[in-house]
């Protein structure tokens, strides 16, 4: 198995050696960060004055989940997610819409009536 990720790597080593021009390859490493703006769509405030927020999902996406993965690895907040169906396997994926939630540490909720939702955050609120 060769140590390079891919076939025009191990071409570009190969070229570097015959000309016997010294290298290292993937020794060093950069840090960065991708800078965007979450905007949560619904803030509720408890009565204790900490807030939580709610998302609302029909169809989520690979972005939306990169997103709320970077803002759950980033910051301390409460961010609860309403499903239409969060049974829904991801494509590509063995893992559904609510396991992917539960692995993110983000409490959910599938919306089957509108009381329902009240409910839900009736309770996350009393929480």
């Amino acid at each position: 198995m060769s140590k390079y990720r891919g076939s025009l790597q191990e071409k570009t080593a190969a070229a570097l050696e015959r000309r016997k021009i010294p290298f290292k390859y993937e020794t060093y490493h950069l840090d960065y960060t991708v800078s965007k703006r979450f905007r949560p769509e619904f803030i509720i405030e408890r009565d204790n004055g900490k807030k939580f927020f709610v998302m609302v999902f029909q169809n989520m996406t690979g972005e939306d989940r990169a997103e709320l993965a970077h803002i759950v690895a980033q910051y301390d907040v409460d961010i609860k997610i309403i499903f239409t169906n969060a049974c829904i396997q991801i494509p590509g994926t063995k893992m559904s819409y609510g396991e992917w939630a539960d692995s993110m540490g983000i409490d959910w909720y599938m919306a089957h009536t509108i009381s329902s939702i009240g409910d839900a955050l009736k309770a996350w609120n009393n929480e």
